[in-house]
């Protein structure tokens, strides 16, 4: 079995693309933008700081990330599909499936815990959305994320061309899906069944009705399923980050790693019925000091 060095190294040449993705998102933002924004540069540098901060917090916590844990059960022939016999395409689909619809029940554990809100309200506080804000996630969310999908992945013996293929299309879609361009031109029956950047925008409403709503990763069905699923905004004219939120363009770094830990949170759950589009599950207001 290959060294934890040598997995981050391999995860490090499968995260090219990512780059390449967001050189691409880069370009379209400025040629085919959905709104004037400004402080790119900026986002761009703290998203890339947090994101290596998690790996680095990941690399002292786990003794190694989902491949790393792909390749163990396949070694010890462990979890439900490693013994199944399935073919392989079978494994690769069902373990895409398992995987987004992990990384969904995680999304909405983020914002349903007042402690793991405090952490994703770092991704929230973003009022300039774009492709940088795939980046803008607290280490620790990261981690808890990273430790979440190795265990799912160990217990269900997922393959590891399964493993790869979903989070190379989660990565992409990540970065698609926060861009700053418009989506119009997206065929329905694509809109129907993945999560584009019209969805996501109003998950990042400043509204908080509509955090809990369109929780998804890559496909829309989860949303669907769960009820959690809106299609169109409450307002025509979006506007981005958290209540009581000073903008973005003045939080440091220091800001999005400390702010968690000094915030003065609020996480009210309501009684209404969640099945509904645009009914309130929950009120959360973080304020960094």
């Amino acid at each position: 079995m290959q060294s934890f060095h040598d997995e981050f190294r391999l995860m490090g040449e499968a995260m090219a693309p990512i780059f390449i993705v967001a050189a691409i998102c880069i370009v379209l933002e400025l040629k085919f933008s959905w709104r004037v924004t400004s402080g790119i540069s900026y986002r761009w540098f703290q998203g890339t700081m947090l994101v290596l901060f998690g790996w680095l917090l990941v690399a002292l916590i786990l003794p190694g990330n989902a491949l790393f844990f792909a390749r163990l059960a396949e070694a010890n022939q462990f979890g439900v599909f490693a013994t199944s016999g399935l073919p392989m395409l079978v494994m690769i689909c069902v373990g895409v499936l398992a995987l987004d619809l992990t990384a969904y029940l995680i999304h909405r554990a983020m914002h349903l815990s007042p402690a793991l809100w405090r952490l994703h309200a770092v991704h929230h506080s973003d009022e300039t959305l774009d492709a940088s804000t795939a980046l803008r996630f607290h280490p620790i969310e990261f981690a808890i994320t990273a430790a979440s999908q190795a265990l799912v992945v160990y217990l269900l013996g997922l393959p590891i061309s399964a493993v790869s293929a979903y989070f190379t299309i989660a990565l992409l879609f990540n970065m698609w899906e926060h861009a700053n361009i418009r989506s119009g031109w997206v065929p329905y029956i694509v809109r129907a069944a993945v999560i584009t950047p019209d969805l996501h925008r109003i998950h990042h409403s400043s509204d908080p009705k509509d955090h809990d709503r369109n929780f998804g990763t890559v496909l829309s069905f989860w949303d669907r399923i769960f009820g959690t699923l809106k299609t169109r905004p409450e307002h025509e004219e979006l506007a981005f980050g958290l209540d009581k939120q000073a903008p973005c363009q003045d939080q440091s770094l220091l800001d999005l790693l400390l702010g968690p830990f000094w915030a003065q949170g609020r996480h009210d759950a309501s009684q209404g019925q969640s099945g509904s589009p645009g009914s309130s599950q929950s009120t959360k207001t973080v304020e960094f000091r």
